[in-house]
């Protein structure tokens, strides 16, 4: 059963997806068919894949003793000798040769096509794979509204759009999150230190939505929709862009002030960042402050005999901030006016037990609770560690005011004439109080 099930969800339910997808777009459809002639082929063998044989072999092993060295070495038919990982090597290099006919000249070609599918290639709105969208998020959600408005029949139906989904505003908790995916999974590395450049269009807006509201509204869709029973599928837009415009300089303006406030335990820099509209300089940033860092503590590793672990930590990081990069470098208006003909509809009680007005968004207090929700939830932090954190952000803060002074006094002195006491005694006067501010 369980083979079946995976099946259906990891290769007939996407290669039917993908085959509405090619219709859509005026191509022939052709996964189905394939994944038909597949499954036909894994039935065939599947009796022998759940059974068990014993095959006594009393016939060979006397045949063997009865062969001579020479006919024993020309005609091996002792499978004890046999070596599985070549076998299966020359195996799979046959298939390649005589019924896929790729020459071994492609082999290399193939192992960086491989590596590239695994990695970011399928992810790049760039190539055929997405059919010019950003994601797989929003390409699978598309196909979705598509199947739905084929298969619906005379089923009621509504189409609710969330945005940018970030922890709850109020319900079932203020700030309750429960993954890293999305913004959540960036404020935990900005927290930490770990990530010190975002690349985003200040002046866009960055369009989340708490989740509670976003289940409110499908609430209260399905609700409306049981209810009125209308004959087309509503779509409403669950989005604070069009009714409260916050732009991402705004956001990541809240979140560095909170996370400076109220720290995330076990920061290893400071949490200061920088967001920039530069891919050239966001890159740059990554490689001095984060790549080049990462590759000196691998090294170091790996001298004193240990894994080195933070470049590929580093790459992991990448790629979640790439998955926000589209979103954040650009803009959409997405209208709300079917989410306030809704709440309009709906009684006073109801509007305020399921409330997804998000004109009464008090953003400030949201910020902190969606901080605090993270210490909380995900890095199971008590309230009671925060002094704690604080001081160890202190500590942070010395060192990063250190190392700039560092990098200024070290480029004065190879210029200048050699120091004078008095210009030791200020530099030592400045890390004295400056440690002391701190509670060195």
């Amino acid at each position: 059963m369980w083979h079946d099930v995976n099946l259906w969800c990891l290769h007939y339910l996407p290669a039917r997806v993908v085959d509405l997808a090619l219709n859509l777009y005026g191509q022939k459809p052709r996964f189905v068919c394939h994944y038909k002639k597949i499954r036909k082929t894994i039935d065939s063998v599947r009796y022998f894949q759940t059974h068990e044989w014993l095959f006594r072999s009393n016939n060979v092993s006397k045949l063997l003793q009865e062969l001579s060295p020479t006919d024993a070495r020309l005609f091996n038919i002792d499978v004890q000798r046999l070596d599985w990982r070549s076998y299966f090597e020359g195996y799979v290099l046959g298939i390649r040769r005589y019924l896929l006919k790729a020459e071994d000249s492609e082999l290399p070609e193939a192992r960086k096509r491989l590596k590239r599918l695994s990695n970011e290639e399928v992810t790049d709105p760039e190539n055929g794979y997405l059919y010019g969208h950003p994601n797989t998020y929003t390409l699978t959600k598309s196909v979705a509204e598509s199947l739905l408005l084929e298969e619906r029949g005379d089923i009621p139906a509504v189409i609710v759009r969330p945005s940018i989904v970030t922890a709850s505003n109020r319900e079932p908790l203020p700030g309750w999150v429960d993954n890293y995916n999305g913004c959540t999974g960036i404020i935990v590395v900005l927290g930490l230190g770990l990530l010190q450049s975002i690349l985003a269009e200040k002046k866009c807006v960055g369009d989340v939505i708490p989740v509670d509201v976003v289940a409110n509204m499908l609430i209260c869709a399905a609700w409306h929709t049981a209810e009125k029973r209308p004959k087309d599928v509503e779509v409403y837009h669950c989005t604070s862009g069009s009714l409260t415009r916050r732009t991402w300089a705004y956001l990541t303006a809240g979140i560095q002030r909170e996370i400076c406030r109220l720290p995330l335990p076990n920061a290893i820099r400071f949490p200061k960042f920088q967001v920039t509209n530069s891919q050239m300089w966001h890159n740059v940033n990554l490689w001095c402050l984060h790549y080049l860092p990462a590759l000196v503590v691998d090294l170091a590793l790996q001298l004193h005999g240990q894994k080195p672990r933070f470049v590929r930590h580093y790459q992991k990081i990448r790629k979640a901030i790439n998955s926000l990069q589209y979103f954040q470098t650009h803009e959409w208006l997405f209208r709300s006016n079917n989410a306030l003909r809704l709440l309009q509809e709906l009684s006073p009680t109801d509007a305020q037990l399921f409330d997804f007005d998000v004109r009464r968004l008090e953003w400030r207090s949201y910020f902190e609770s969606y901080v605090l929700g993270i210490r909380k939830y995900l890095l199971k932090a008590e309230d009671s560690e925060l002094p704690e954190a604080r001081k160890r952000i202190k500590r942070l803060n010395a060192v990063r005011w250190s190392l700039y002074l560092g990098l200024a006094v070290i480029p004065w002195g190879l210029v200048a004439k050699v120091p004078t006491w008095d210009t030791y005694s200020s530099v030592r006067g400045f890390a004295t109080a400056l440690c002391d501010m701190v509670g060195f």
